[in-house]
């Protein structure tokens, strides 16, 4: 027995009724027989008539349209397909989102439950598909999250359009145990590797190369362009704008990941060196093909085509150097090591922060103890420097294919 006593209005479907606190408030019930089958729609709260009554109205358009009815035999499939046309209308999604949906439901949902009912969805058959992920597929925990957020997304939505009541897939466990991943190397294997890197790479990719270890991402190195540098060559240094980022899908460049990754960088020694030189060799290259070189031109390019690398191109530099390591290496594993090494070598922890990128809003408490300054960055660089120079001895490189099958830092 309901615990309100409702009393019609002078409107169909519409209800008043006073909560236990002596409040009035108004609901919305309708009942109707379609093609045989009963519906039923009620929804308690409006404050007032005119909100009871545009819900109503709401809802007896979508019955018309048959849209309700047909809530209960919505698929994964079906929905999928509204959820993601209403993303990319609405631009929620940007092309790297796409991407990032479109593998997970295509690779791996769809396959699974494309024909299942949003209201059939439960609990225990959902975390049997994420262990199938971990456990029998070898999928990182990491991945098979990105797959369960997708999924969640897709979910929420449907609950706010009142397709399904609730998302009944919250909360999943991830059970799985994995051996942490090394993400940062020992000083004597970055030498190594950069050494290696200068035996297999010609000159202009090595460039490429070293600018990933000062900590760009490899966006950001392939989203640097003419205009962004201003180069100090008496003094031995240059300002870098990073002010855009590159993926494989936003090829003509973004906003670089979060405002904070919006910074001007101090660049020295020998990166200065290798920034100049790629910044040289485009302005070459642009001259063997008879055009004259533009401010908004990309200092890393194709030099066959013209046109600038995706970011994964600096995947491919560093699995050539890789090939020949007895360690792995790969373009974000430098990032790693080069805030590593700048707190090991004193830096305050805001300014590695600052030069790097990272949000300001992270790690709140040693912030008040220390601030980023201008001075803070030209201490980054200068210890970036010290220890990428203090190298006890040279590691013997060569040119032979290691064996990586025994401990391979993944």
């Amino acid at each position: 027995m309901s615990k309100y006593i409702y009393k019609k209005t002078t409107h169909e479907n519409i209800y008043s009724y006073k909560t236990q606190a002596g409040q009035m408030r108004y609901r919305v019930h309708i009942s109707r027989r379609i093609d045989g089958r009963r519906f039923d729609y009620a929804k308690n709260g409006f404050k007032n008539q005119v909100q009871a009554i545009s819900k109503r109205n709401e809802v007896l358009g979508q019955i018309e349209d048959r849209d309700l009815i047909h809530n209960r035999t919505m698929t994964v499939k079906k929905y999928w397909v509204v959820f993601r046309k209403g993303r990319i209308d609405s631009k929620t999604w940007t092309p790297d989102s796409v991407s990032s949906y479109d593998n997970s439901f295509n690779k791996h949902i769809l396959p699974e439950f494309a024909d299942t009912k949003l209201i059939s969805l439960n609990r225990v058959t959902w975390q049997e598909f994420l262990n199938k992920l971990m456990f029998q597929k070898n999928l990182s925990i990491a991945t098979a999250k990105t797959i369960n957020d997708c999924m969640q997304a897709l979910l929420n939505d449907a609950v706010i359009n009142e397709v399904i009541s609730r998302n009944r897939l919250i909360r999943m466990k991830f059970n799985k145990k994995e051996v942490p991943k090394k993400k940062y190397l020992e000083m004597k294997q970055f030498y190594q590797a950069v050494d290696m890197a200068k035996q297999v790479l010609e000159p202009y990719h090595y460039a490429a190369f070293y600018l990933a270890t000062i900590g760009l991402r490899r966006g950001e190195i392939m989203g640097i362009k003419r205009k962004d540098i201003e180069f100090h060559d008496v003094e031995f240094f240059a300002y870098l704008h990073i002010q855009r980022s590159r993926t494989q899908r936003a090829t003509d460049g973004k906003d670089t990941k979060t405002p904070d990754s919006n910074r001007v960088l101090l660049i020295k020694g020998e990166a200065y060196n290798q920034l100049k030189f790629l910044y040289n060799e485009a302005t070459e290259q642009k001259k063997d093909v008879g055009e004259l070189p533009h401010q908004n031109d990309y200092i890393y390019f194709n030099r066959i085509t013209g046109k600038p690398y995706t970011p994964s191109n600096l995947n491919r530099i560093f699995n050539r150097v890789d090939e020949n390591l007895p360690f792995h290496i790969f373009p974000h594993m430098f990032r790693h090591t080069f805030a590593t090494q700048m707190q090991l070598g004193g830096a305050p922890e805001a300014d590695v922060k600052q030069y790097l990128g990272h949000s300001s809003k992270s790690n709140v408490t040693a912030e008040v103890y220390t601030h980023a300054t201008i001075e803070g960055e030209e201490k980054v660089v200068d210890i970036m420097e010290k220890r990428y120079d203090e190298r006890t001895e040279n590691p013997d490189v060569t040119l032979t294919t290691p064996d990586k099958s025994n401990g391979r830092n993944a």
